[in-house]
């Protein structure tokens, strides 16, 4: 059993530079990834 591991991954919208546009559909607590993604497309002014 591992205790205190911080969260990690590798889904990121970053692997698809030439993608004209993502549809996510999350609920409870999977919208945070979400979230967080949306953030920061806002805070860089991508599309």
């Amino acid at each position: 059993m591992q205790i205190g591991s911080s969260p990690h991954g590798g889904f990121t919208s970053d692997r698809y530079p030439d993608t004209a546009g993502f549809v996510f559909i999350a609920g409870g607590i999977g919208i945070t990834p979400f979230m967080s993604m949306l953030t920061t497309h806002a805070e860089r002014g991508d599309d």
